[in-house]
């Protein structure tokens, strides 16, 4: 084995598949929000099923909280929903990647604690997901944030096969 190879790392991650997961996941997460709109005055307003008077009393003591719990509007969800979409689209290009996704996260756990009768295991995993993107380079690939480092120093070294080491950097033992 040659020396180079010993000096790799042995667990990694190429960027360009972070930014494929990237762009999936605010794809999947615009198309929850779309399929979620249809229903905004039966499932997240005070004239629905689960009325926030409702919500409260079934959340006391517990540790869940939500934004849509603030109004019972129907207009006041769908402006949170707008912002959601709108943390989605900037994660679709990757603007301000790592804000994007965080407010994405805050903005579905929000949605999804509003009315938990209406949820399923997809709706978990896709929050999990997004808890999990906030510590991830996302936004290093195919994205406005690399153009943007692109252009601010042009005459940087770029990584070549642009991997993500799992492993922190080590001497070798010669």
């Amino acid at each position: 084995m040659s020396q180079r190879r010993l000096l790799e790392p042995p667990f990694a991650i190429d960027r360009r598949a972070l930014a494929a997961f990237r762009i999936a996941i605010a794809l999947i997460l615009l198309m929850d929000l779309l399929i979620r709109s249809g229903s905004v005055v039966e499932h997240y307003s005070d004239g629905g099923i689960l009325p926030r008077s409702q919500w409260v009393q079934q959340n006391k003591g517990t540790a869940r909280w939500s934004l849509h719990a603030m109004n019972g509007e129907p207009a006041f969800q769908r402006a949170l929903m707008i912002a959601a979409a709108l943390a989605a689209g900037a994660m679709l290009v990757g603007w301000k990647t790592r804000g994007a996704v965080a407010l994405a996260w805050l903005l579905t756990h929000s949605i999804q604690m509003r009315n938990p009768m209406i949820n399923n295991g997809g709706d978990i995993l896709l929050r999990g997901m997004l808890l999990w993107a906030v510590f991830l380079p996302l936004g290093s690939r195919w994205s406005i944030d690399a153009l943007s480092v692109a252009v601010r120093s042009p005459g940087a070294p770029s990584r070549k096969g642009g991997a993500v080491s799992a492993r922190p950097a080590t001497p070798p033992l010669a």
